[in-house]
């Protein structure tokens, strides 16, 4: 399944790809990002697997939200799963 993420107003977009089963999920991105204006930037990595938490985040990698935000789940907060993290967004914010 192809989920394509455009933002309002600019000219960038990300393709998340993944597919899932019982025993296991595949998720492919770009690797691309942009500036606002949709001119190329740099190459991201815009999903990050966090093993303790058997999760995935992603993001489209425009100013390295997802990147910052898996930092923070995988080294500075101690949660027991993902239904924990809903409190976490306070701490990229300060």
């Amino acid at each position: 399944m192809a989920v394509p993420v455009s933002l309002p107003k600019r000219k960038c977009m990300s393709s998340l790809i993944f597919a899932t089963d019982e025993a296991q999920i595949l998720v492919a991105t770009d690797t691309l990002a942009v500036t606002p204006n949709g001119e190329p930037f740099l190459f991201a990595s815009k999903a990050t697997y966090v093993p303790h938490l058997r999760t995935i985040i992603a993001g489209t990698g425009g100013g390295g939200f997802s990147n910052g935000w898996a930092l923070t789940v995988s080294t500075r907060m101690i949660v027991n799963g993902i239904h924990n993290l809903w409190h976490g967004g306070r701490v990229l914010i300060y």
